[in-house]
């Protein structure tokens, strides 16, 4: 039985500044050949170190140009990479480079300025780089980080500056494209940093099996005839060294994926029957964690692999040693065997519980899409209501100028209108803000003639400035089909004075040869009228207050329809 050991694969997947770094490939992905000749490196660290500082290196090189959306400045560009520089540093002859870049140039051997030879400019005493004497320029670096900047994955709205996207935001958009944490084992995926963690949720299953694969392929390749061998005492002797050492590799390639996973916890318990989620220690939300772990080498892992080569080299010494390197290896396959079973264990629970998530994922994706479409008809009722609503303000404020206009229709040919505000008016039309108005229309009957007047306070044509304007118009009406065109009736206009009864009159017959008087096409036919209606010096001396009483004037007009 599997005891309360909690199983931990630990992600490493790469942040945003990896992209160039050497990934770790899984030990099943080798023979053990190239496993062995792995460990050599291991042994004096040279290998590993090397890799890591061309990781930091290419992780640490300029910065793409095409952030700052047109053509950099030469001067801006590192003298290896050809990037926008990154930290820039300055060498002894003048040349600028990424500091990451410089000290690559420099483990690598690659002493000599390329640039300087490049422009025929190589001074041996000045073009040998030397990351020691080379000075961080601080002006490139104040005027790279002052230039404007945008972020160029596709779908991010971002803009600043250089040193706000190197120094916040490459690190952190959410539209950068990442790969899969699993891609060592397998995972193809490549998705943007927001989608990262809903990717590592959906995906369990499939992570899960491709962790597992390469554990059952080796452990299907594991040799029955071998191990019965090993068991019972082989035919041959000479045989049994070879078959420990094959049985041996591959238990040494099994090993190096169990500890590449990261596996806390000693030897498990063989046997399904008793192992269960909650002493697995495995949770929903830890599964988004698994992850294989790159180019990690444990000493744990180096003793085993070390052991195991001991007694393969051991065999040929006797029987007994022969029989003891079998047993170990026998040991070790056991070991890994209830691992496997642990593993199967815990993918059929986590399928189980897979599936139950995407059941209740499939109902919550149902409702949301009966909600959505339910907000979707309210927001359309909605906008009908508010269609409708909008159509009855219009109508409303139609009905309410018509009830307007109807208060203050006669139809009988005579119209009384009552002006009030008639300083104000005054000052608008000589001021130029509003030089005339008209009046609420005004019948012959009740479907007669519609006629209207309009008043310049300030005067108009050869009265402008001088002469209060009134004219006469024709508007259109409802039942001009049934009137006789032209409009020939006498027409009398008067300013009513308020206390003397000396009103101010004008009246004339139309002209039926003028198109003021025809049958109107638009709504209004041109004004004709009087444009020295009534001197301005009238409304403004002592008799002003007989034309202009509390602010008010009276205008009459009667059209004369008897006698026609």
């Amino acid at each position: 039985m599997l005891m309360s050991k909690t199983i931990l694969l630990t992600p490493s997947s790469p942040g945003p500044s990896e992209p160039c770094m050497a990934h770790a490939v899984p030990a099943s992905a080798h023979g053990p050949e190239s496993i062995a000749g792995r460990d050599a490196v291991g042994h004096d660290g040279q290998g590993d170190e090397t890799a890591e500082a061309e990781a930091e290196a290419a992780a640490a090189a300029g910065l793409n140009p095409a952030i700052l959306g047109s053509a950099p400045d030469p001067k801006h560009l590192c003298c290896h990479c050809c990037l926008l520089l990154r930290t820039p540093v300055q060498t002894q002859c003048g040349h600028r480079y990424c500091q990451a870049c410089l000290a690559q140039l420099v483990r690598q051997r690659h002493i000599t300025c390329a640039k300087c030879t490049d422009e025929n400019v190589f001074d041996p005493h000045l073009s040998i780089l030397d990351d020691t004497k080379a000075f961080h320029d601080r002006a490139a670096q104040r005027e790279i980080d002052c230039l404007s900047a945008r972020c160029i994955n596709e779908g991010c709205p971002w803009t600043g500056t250089v040193k706000e996207y190197w120094s916040v935001h490459e690190e952190l958009c959410e539209f950068s494209t990442l790969p899969c944490p699993f891609q060592d084992v397998g995972c193809t995926a490549k998705v943007s940093r927001g989608e990262l963690s809903r990717h590592e949720e959906t995906a369990v299953p499939l992570h899960l099996r491709l962790l597992l694969a390469p554990l059952a392929s080796l452990r299907s390749a594991l040799l029955v005839p071998d191990r019965f061998a090993l068991e019972n005492g082989a035919a041959d002797a000479g045989a049994v060294p070879q078959r420990v050492g094959t049985v041996d590799s591959r238990v040494r390639k099994l090993e190096e994926l169990l500890d590449r996973l990261n596996i806390n916890g000693g030897d498990g318990g063989g046997g399904s029957g008793g192992w269960n989620k909650a002493d697995s220690g495995i949770n929903s939300a830890s599964l988004a964690s698994i992850s294989p772990r790159r180019g990690q080498a444990g000493a744990a892992k180096g003793g085993r692999k070390k052991g195991a080569a001991a007694a393969a080299a051991a065999a040929p010494a006797g029987g007994g040693a022969e029989e003891e390197a079998g047993a170990v290896v026998l040991g070790r396959l056991a070991r890994v065997e209830r691992m496997l079973t642990a593993f199967e264990n815990i993918v059929k629970v986590l399928d189980r519980e897979t599936e139950r998530v995407a059941v209740a994922q499939r109902e919550t994706e149902r409702q949301r899409r009966e909600e959505q479409q339910q907000l979707h008809a309210a927001q359309a009722k909605m906008r009908e209501v508010e269609r409708q609503l909008a159509a009855k303000e219009a109508a409303l404020a139609e009905l309410r100028g018509r009830l307007l206009s109807l208060e203050a229709a006669t139809f009988d040919g005579v119209f009384l209108w009552k002006i009030s505000s008639f300083r104000q008016r005054s000052r608008d039309a000589s001021e130029g803000r509003n030089l005339a108005f008209y009046s609420p229309a005004f019948y012959t009957s009740q479907h007669g003639y519609k006629m209207c007047l309009r008043l310049y306070p300030n005067g108009d044509g050869a009265g402008r400035g001088t002469h209060l304007s009134l004219f006469f118009v024709i508007m259109k009406g409802d039942h001009d089909a049934l009137l006789p065109w032209p409009f020939k009736y006498k027409v009398t206009m008067m300013l009513l004075d308020q206390d003397r009864r000396e009103h101010v009159i004008d009246a004339f017959r139309p002209d039926v040869t003028s198109s003021s008087f025809q049958r109107p096409v638009g709504e209004l036919n041109v004004a004709s009228g009087c444009p020295l209606f009534c001197p301005l010096a009238r409304l403004q001396g002592q008799q002003r207050q007989a034309y202009v009483r509390d602010d008010t004037i009276f205008i009459r007009c009667i059209v004369e329809t008897d006698g026609v």
